[in-house]
């Protein structure tokens, strides 16, 4: 027997609900079909077995059942709410999440792509979505930048490993003084500097992307590199940086493929009014003005620059404002 306790999240893709199953609750998150999201999602859960995200307890499409982390509050809460220290310490605790998500499974490529492969079944599912991410911005800047390339962040050199794809400051639950990853409906393998670059631009894909401080990111990339340093030495040398930057300018052409159509419209608020996020506008040009800064990519750089110029010209400036805690 069982009893919704209550609905998590509800989307085009999928609902997630806490359920009473006896004495305890799990969490079924129930996608709209067993396509590519529901492969990825029992993939990367049945690799990482608990390790840095909730276990997972059932894989039957179109749903996944898996264990309750609790009601403890996400990065995103804590950037929404009024404490800067305890906001800072939630960055530098997703930092360390992700430190250890990619540390754990750096050596475990054909273990997931295994997993993948069964669970997509007759589906196409790719291992890595960066090159068909990077060849769709490509044709989206060039639209306003005729002849404009993005080769070069292909480039990426360092190692690569499991990566939720989708690790918002909301994807998360804090639960015995450290922060669990969640939601893997993207999982893939990728390069490393991809997920750590989410703190600089920051979070690309996320609603909750508000500007933060910059000691607030130095301080979470150097315990990213505290804690992945010991498997991966590579994130405490120079080439780390500048992969690092090539990801930093990669996000930030990338962001104009997911949200330019909508921005170059009216720009329109949240659908849902509980939701507060930043415009889209204020997000693409700070995005584009830290690519602009980014040194030793003078092609990036330059391209960055004219394509802010572009939508400036438009659009006017439009400023980003620091996350709501980091306002006090």
């Amino acid at each position: 027997m069982t009893d919704v306790v209550e609905t998590l999240r509800g989307g085009r893709r999928a609902v997630v609900q806490r359920v009473r199953r006896g004495d305890s609750t799990v969490i079924v998150k129930t996608f709209t079909s067993a396509g590519e999201g529901w492969a990825r999602e029992a993939a990367g859960l049945r690799l990482l077995a608990g390790r840095h995200t909730a276990g997972l307890i059932d894989a039957t499409p179109p749903a996944i059942v898996c264990e309750d982390l609790g009601t403890g509050p996400s990065v995103a809460d804590l950037l929404l709410g009024d404490n800067p220290e305890a906001a800072a310490e939630a960055v530098t605790g997703w930092a360390e999440a992700i430190a250890r998500l990619h540390a754990t499974t750096l050596t475990e490529r054909v273990a997931f792509e295994t997993a993948l492969d069964e669970y997509a079944g007759d589906f196409p599912v790719a291992l890595n979505t960066m090159p068909e991410l990077i060849a769709d911005t490509t044709r989206v800047i060039a639209e306003l930048e005729p002849g404009a390339r993005l080769d070069a962040l292909e480039d990426l050199t360092g190692p690569e490993a499991l990566s939720p794809a989708d690790a918002c400051p909301d994807n998360n639950v804090r639960r015995d003084g450290r922060f669990w990853l969640v939601d893997f409906e993207g999982a893939e393998w990728r390069h490393i500097a991809w997920d750590v670059a989410d703190l600089t631009v920051p979070w690309p894909s996320c609603w909750c992307s508000w500007r933060l401080p910059e000691n607030v990111v130095a301080h979470a990339v150097e315990r990213y590199r505290e804690i992945a340093g010991e498997a991966i030495p590579y994130v405490r040398t120079s080439a780390f940086d500048h992969d690092l930057h090539l990801a930093t300018a990669g996000w930030a052409f990338i962001s104009c493929s997911f949200t330019l159509a909508r921005a170059l419209a009216d720009d329109p608020p949240p659908a849902d009014p509980r939701v507060v996020a930043p415009a889209r506008r204020a997000m693409l040009l700070h995005r584009l003005a830290v690519a602009a800064k980014l040194p030793g990519l003078p092609e990036l750089s330059t391209l960055a620059a004219r394509v802010r110029t572009t939508l400036t010209n438009r659009w006017g400036e439009v400023p980003l404002a620091l996350a709501p805690a980091f306002r006090t």
